[in-house]
């Protein structure tokens, strides 16, 4: 970690009778859990921050470099402190007298609308700084009475000219802030038919948080312990080792003799084979390399994937961990990442049984189990230029045979629609993953 005290110019700073305030502000932020030192960054750029409703700040804050907003934040309190100090000695006040307004200083700039005035000046349309909060509030809380000259429009002015040099001179904090005006013209930008155009990339991975970050325990037992309620998906996550099987799983047919005839009626298993051929099947399957899922998902070899699983091996739980994993993607990384769309069939199927969307783009789009719409326009094109990668869970858990046998056909075709795209399906059942793409096979 840097040392802030040098990057807000304090060590340095001499003549500053304020000093003492950034030291202590300083002192105050290192003791700071990591969730008030954020909420005291993002008070004071709230106004810049806050200007696209859609966009969460408060996440957005937490998952970019902060370095540069809280560099920012402290140089201009230590310049405002400056001109205040500048303002004092022009109504003749000696160092002794302007050092009496120490503590009223430091009170004032506890005030959240205090610190969200200071840092309203990185918006790039502010033209003035609302010294009438700044007055009133110095009033209320009946801090040290002012000189009556004291000149605000001067202090105004001053510090204005002061927050657009930090602002030019610091080329990471100027692109923190255009991420954000971007983000905030996708948010008002409509399309001709009235559907907005979000593609809002950092809600998105806030929405994917939200629902996959934390592993749900409330089937747990948990007479006799205590349980994180926010147990990370991430924290305990242990990958599956994986063989590759490119014609068949054999486990199918060590099922007992009825069901294997079950499954020959439904059409779902093509014929019974000879225990010689069995064993000769085994030999070749158990013969394969096991490996990481993980290291096989990286593989660039595999670009369509079916896991198979018997159920409660963790099959969903991967496929969360694979969306989540990219959802904590700092905001600059995003770009040499491959958005990551985790699809649950089971909900998709009740939106598509209903007609509320005929594909699996207008389902992001406009679906109303979707965890976070995204434009279908965009995500086309993301798509086609194969910077998307696209997880299917719970393929065996459409119950209803026509149903299936049409999802199954709908991933087909977006895999011919769609070359680029690295596709994962998991499934317990073979005969469903089977007839799904299948380049490559993993049980």
């Amino acid at each position: 970690m840097i040392d802030l005290l040098t990057a807000w110019g304090v060590t340095s700073a001499a003549g500053l009778i304020f000093k003492p305030i950034l030291q202590d502000l300083y002192q105050e932020l290192k003791e700071l859990t990591t969730d008030a030192t954020e909420d005291w960054v993002k008070d004071f750029f709230k106004e810049r921050l806050s200007a696209g409703s859609s966009v969460g700040y408060s996440r957005f804050l937490s998952r970019i470099h902060r370095e540069p907003l809280d560099i920012a934040a402290g140089k201009a309190i230590k310049g405002f402190l400056e001109i205040v100090q500048d303002c004092l000695d022009d109504a003749d006040l000696d160092n002794k007298a302007i050092a009496r307004y120490t503590q009223s200083i430091k009170q004032l700039l506890k005030e959240r609308s205090v610190r969200q005035v200071l840092g309203s000046p990185f918006q790039e349309d502010c033209s003035y700084l609302d010294t009438k909060t700044l007055k009133e509030t110095w009033e209320k809380l009946n801090l040290l009475a002012l000189p009556d000259d004291f000149d605000w429009n001067r202090l105004s002015k001053k510090y204005l000219k002061k927050v657009k040099a930090i602002y030019q001179e610091s080329d990471e904090l100027r692109e923190i802030l255009k991420i954000q005006l971007q983000l905030e013209a996708t948010d008002s930008l409509e399309q001709l038919a009235g559907i907005k155009t979000n593609f809002d990339l950092v809600k998105y991975q806030e929405t994917i948080l939200e629902k996959y970050g934390n592993l749900k325990l409330e089937s747990l037992d948990s007479s006799g312990y205590i349980y994180d309620k926010e147990l990370k998906i991430y924290q305990i996550f242990i990958p599956q080792n994986v063989r590759e099987c490119q014609e068949y799983l054999p486990q199918v047919y060590e099922l007992p003799k009825e069901l294997q005839h079950q499954l020959k009626e439904q059409g779902e298993l093509e014929k019974e084979i000879s225990q010689e051929e069995l064993e000769r099947y085994k030999r070749a399957y158990t013969s394969q390399q096991i490996r990481s899922v993980l290291e096989v998902i990286a593989d660039d070899k595999y670009k369509y994937l079916v896991i198979l699983g018997d159920p409660g091996s963790g099959k969903s739980t991967l496929l969360q961990y694979l969306a989540v994993e990219w959802a904590k993607l700092p905001i600059k990384e995003l770009p040499s990442h491959p958005i990551t769309l985790l699809i649950e069939l089971r909900t998709y199927i009740q939106d598509f049984a209903q007609q509320r969307c005929h594909n699996f783009l207008e389902f992001i789009h406009k679906g109303s189990n979707w965890v976070c719409h995204l434009n279908q326009n965009e995500l086309d094109k993301r798509l086609k230029q194969g910077e998307v990668r696209v997880l299917f869970d719970g393929l065996d858990e459409v119950f209803e045979p026509q149903q299936r046998a049409n999802i199954i056909t709908q991933i087909h075709s977006f895999t011919q629609t769609y070359p680029q795209v690295k596709v994962i399906v998991i499934s317990n059942h073979f005969r469903y993953a089977i007839n799904t793409i299948v380049r490559s096979r993993l049980i």
